[in-house]
């Protein structure tokens, strides 16, 4: 028989490594949990192309299209907050999934869309998705 501690998931996405899945008891919501594994040498300043060091953590936990109807999918990307040596500015590492100035992934806002597009009710939407 297979049990859920016998599954093992190997995702990638860019510098981005799944570390765990989780969902809840009832069945309702789900999480994969991304760790960033990008070296600080390999990062420079957006604002002046200068050299950076790590400054701590941050987390953008984003919506997702659900894999299981009636099951809300999250995704949680644990990044790296840098501070550049030359002009002190911080930043986090990017999300490479994010739909810019959204909290729901690429995908989903492209589902969304199309869902739009052929007069799907938002209220229709949000129950399909679990984005509100």
């Amino acid at each position: 028989m297979l049990r859920e501690e016998d599954i093992a998931i190997q995702l990638r996405c860019q510098q981005f490594i799944c570390k765990s899945y989780m969902r809840d008891l009832d069945g309702e919501q789900s999480v994969l949990l991304f760790e960033s594994e990008r070296e600080t040498k390999e990062v420079i300043c957006p604002h002046c192309r200068g050299k950076v060091y790590a400054d701590g953590y941050g987390h953008v936990t984003l919506k997702d299209m659900p894999v299981w109807y009636g099951m809300a999918q999250e995704l949680t990307f644990v990044c790296h907050r840098f501070e550049c040596r030359q002009c002190g500015k911080k930043f986090t590492e990017e999300v490479p999934v994010q739909h810019p100035g959204t909290k729901v992934t690429e995908r989903a806002a492209r589902w969304i869309q199309a869902m739009l597009r052929f007069k799907v009710s938002i209220r229709s939407i949000q129950s399909l998705t679990g984005i509100h």
